[in-house]
This record gives C-alpha cells, sequence and structure tokens, in this order.
C-alpha cells in the first residue's frame, strides 16, 4: 500500500478547507455584489432616473450601496424597492458579461459608474431586461443563487448621497428569524397579536404624552404654590438670617421640592422643610438647606438643634436630612432659630 506521510495528508486537508472556505466566501460576495446591480435598478425604478452609484461595498456578511437622491427614502419605497428586488432574484435571471465599445454599451442604454474612468472597451454585466450596467466584478450565474435580499437600514452620507446597507442569502433568512423571535418575544409579552402591537404601543405613547402634559402642569402649580408658601413662611432673625420653616404634604419628594424652591428665593438664608410621614405615623421627616449662604453648616446646625428632641440624621454642610417625633417639630423650630442668633 501506498504510505503517505502524516504531514503530507495534514497540508492536503488544510488546503482543500483552505480552498472550501475560499469558494464559500467568494459566492457570499458575488451575491452581494450582484444585489447592488439590483438595488441599483429597483432605485431608479421607484425614485427616478437621475439615481445613480456613488460608491457600493461588498463583503462576505453584507452590502453597502451608495447612490445620489436629494432626500431620505421612506418607509413605503424601501418596502417597494425590496419588493422590486427580490420579485427579480425569484425570476432567477440570467447574469451575462459582454465586452462592448464603449459607445455602443452607452447606446443600449448601460448604466456607467459616475465619474469612473473608462477605455474603449468596456465589460458590461445584463441581468436579465431589468439590469444594464458596466463592471468588471464577479457575479453570480444567475439572480436565484442571491436567494434574498433584505435592507437593514437607509442613511445621509453627505448632502445628495444616501447609504443603503443590506444583507442577502442566509445572512438575511438569519436576520429575519431573529426580528420573528423579537415579534413573538412582544406579542407573548403584551398577549396581543402582531398585527396590534403598533396601535397598542401607539396608545400608550399617547398616553404617556398626556401623562407628562399633566406632570409639567402640576410641577407648575406646585412652584406657584410653594411661593406662596415661601412668602407666608419667610422669617427674617434677630442676626439678619432670612429663615424660611415650611411645612410639606405627605408624599412630596423633599430633596427635589427644596431644589424647586431655592431656585426661587433671591435671598439667602436657611430653608427648613417638615413633613409627617402620614396621619397614622408620629415622626417626621425633616430637611435643612443652605440657600445661597455658604458659611451656614446644615449638618452641625442638625445635629446641635435635636440634642433634647426625639430625632436623628446627618448630610453635609449644604444639606442635611433627618426625621423627628411630629409632636416635637415646634419645639425644635423654636430651638434652631435661636441657634441661627447665636
Amino acid at each position: 500500500a501506498l504510505h503517505i506521510p502524516h504531514n503530507v495528508r495534514a497540508k492536503f486537508f488544510f488546503d482543500t478547507l483552505d480552498r472550501a472556505v475560499d469558494a464559500s466566501r467568494r459566492k457570499l460576495i458575488k451575491a452581494n455584489h450582484s444585489a447592488t446591480h439590483l438595488l441599483q435598478a429597483a432605485l431608479r425604478q421607484v425614485l427616478g432616473t437621475h439615481v445613480n452609484q456613488a460608491g457600493s461595498s461588498v463583503g462576505p456578511d453584507k452590502l453597502r450601496f451608495d447612490f445620489t437622491h436629494h432626500q431620505a427614502v421612506s418607509k413605503e419605497e424601501l418596502q417597494q424597492v425590496a419588493q422590486i428586488v427580490n420579485e427579480q432574484i425569484q425570476h432567477d435571471l440570467p447574469v451575462n458579461a459582454k465586452i462592448m465599445d464603449k459607445e455602443e454599451a452607452l447606446k443600449t442604454g448601460a448604466q456607467a459608474l459616475f465619474g469612473e474612468k473608462y477605455g474603449a472597451q468596456v465589460r458590461v454585466m445584463t441581468m436579465g431586461d431589468f439590469s444594464k450596467e458596466f463592471c468588471g466584478g464577479t457575479h453570480v450565474a444567475h439572480t436565484g443563487e442571491i436567494e434574498l435580499l433584505v435592507i437593514l437600514s437607509e442613511s445621509s452620507l453627505a448632502s445628495g448621497v444616501r447609504r443603503i446597507e443590506a444583507v442577502t442569502r442566509q445572512a438575511a433568512f438569519n436576520f429575519l428569524l431573529e426580528r420573528h423571535g423579537q415579534l413573538s418575544a412582544l406579542e407573548n409579552q403584551f398577549n396581543l397579536k402582531a398585527s396590534r402591537l403598533a396601535e397598542h404601543f401607539g396608545r400608550l405613547q399617547d398616553e404617556l404624552k398626556q401623562t407628562q402634559k399633566l406632570l409639567a402642569e402640576q410641577k407648575t402649580k406646585l412652584m406657584a404654590a410653594a411661593s406662596g408658601d415661601l412668602a407666608k413662611s419667610k422669617q427674617v432673625l434677630a442676626s439678619g438670617l432670612t429663615f424660611w420653616p415650611i411645612k410639606v404634604e405627605a408624599g412630596e419628594d423633599l430633596k427635589k421640592l427644596s431644589d424647586v424652591l431655592a431656585n426661587q428665593m433671591p435671598e439667602s438664608g436657611l430653608m427648613v422643610l417638615h413633613q409627617q410621614k402620614d396621619p397614622h405615623n408620629p415622626t417626621a421627616n425633616i430637611l435643612l438647606k443652605a440657600v445661597h449662604h455658604e458659611k451656614l453648616d446644615c449638618a452641625q446646625l442638625l445635629k446641635t438643634s435635636l440634642q433634647g428632641h426625639q430625632g436623628k440624621g446627618g448630610g453635609r454642610a449644604s444639606l442635611a436630612q433627618g426625621s423627628i417625633a411630629a409632636g416635637e417639630i415646634p419645639a425644635w423650630l423654636e430651638q434652631l432659630s435661636k441657634l441661627l442668633c447665636q
């Protein structure tokens, strides 16, 4: 028996594998390249004959096609383009190359790449009666080899130039399978058929806008009420410091409210917010905020003022928060104002 050394067998195996991988890669590139020709012809049908190729890139995973057009392509137009291309793929048009004199080729209606320099003779690629272009690249033998085209995106590249990215063959099927899975997940999550999802999300969006409008109105009312509270609660202590002790309704966020109020205060001083958690809870939340005043230390003021009262808390110089027995609030505020006069 003929003995083939191990290293020779290994080299033969890997060479064969490389050729198979390379052949598969070339097949994908051919499909994407031929798809750009179908895309251009379909775009000219849908958008107009002003469309010309302004560049392209084809690889094994996807294709990119740049073309001249003055505005964004609508979703309906993109769907129409994709439908036309896939119809030509299903027709399995023959793809042929022919060497012709350039002038003769132009007279037949063959499309030349804008700005490209050509010699006296050119290679013309035809795909049935649907597409005819100057091209020196490699292509499929029949459009059916493209199998399927899915447009991924359409965007602006430069003024008057648009870009389409798309996939073909298995990449297109994979994309559709992934989208189908995502759609099924939404159907299950919202217990709705796919045909009703758009209506459902549209209604949710309307409700969100209405809620945002109501919140904005409530914020305006809150700021108006807060302005009134500021005017009524304002005290000027013997030390000359302005002091704003304000009772806040349960449920309000003291920190957010303090920020809103501080923005309305033209003068410096100390703002104190107090709020009983609820009618059945004897504990109150308290907040001290220095307003336009860098010398006040809210954390130290809170710590000192709570001595002798049932309370606790902490924070930093500009803002401190804590809690105290609701019944202690009047005595605590009086003690705090005395500290501010020292």
